[in-house]
């Protein structure tokens, strides 16, 4: 927690939806995470929101279906997607 608590990081990737369940309490009023990221199973359905910590949910599988969407879209108008980040 250290290491992102000094830094800009929005997006947390963990191994499963249990390890990142166990680390919500330590995450509360800390770390300012906005995506979390499940490298292995799914997601539960439907999402439990834990009290005070509310993210968008992902697993590796949705990452890598968005990120084929958003080049075939390039591929096909040339126009970039906008993402919606700024930095800080």
């Amino acid at each position: 927690m250290f290491y992102h608590s000094f830094s800009c990081s929005v997006a947390l990737v963990v191994e499963n939806y249990d390890l990142f369940i166990k680390l919500v309490p330590h995450l509360q009023g800390v770390a300012k995470v906005k995506i979390v990221i499940i490298l292995w199973g799914d997601k539960p359905s439907p999402i439990q929101r834990s009290e005070g910590f509310d993210v968008d949910l992902y697993t590796y599988s949705e990452v890598i279906t968005k990120g084929q969407e958003s080049r075939k879209l390039v591929a096909n108008t040339g126009n970039l997607p906008v993402l919606g980040c700024t930095m800080l």
